[in-house]
């Protein structure tokens, strides 16, 4: 099995956080790549995170209504490939 991280990188000149809005997987949920994994939102706008891999989640490092600060690994998604 591979374990891949989920990253938030860059969202903008001057943004170094942002907040999880909302997470619309839980951890043990199957994923496709492609698919929102969760929403942020910095002071300019809102993202929609999306899965780069297929798999499940294995993993979320925060809860919604959490502060992250950039970069960041908001969770990992465990491949079965």
């Amino acid at each position: 099995n591979m374990r891949k991280e989920i990253r938030l990188d860059f969202l903008g000149e001057g943004v170094d956080s942002a907040v999880l809005v909302k997470w619309h997987k839980k951890a043990g949920d199957s994923v496709q790549k492609g698919e929102t994994l969760c929403e942020v939102e910095t002071y300019k706008a809102s993202f929609q995170v999306e899965a780069e891999d297929k798999g499940f989640l294995a993993e979320a490092k925060y809860s919604e209504g959490d502060l992250v600060n950039l970069p960041a690994v908001l969770g990992y998604i465990e491949s079965n490939e």
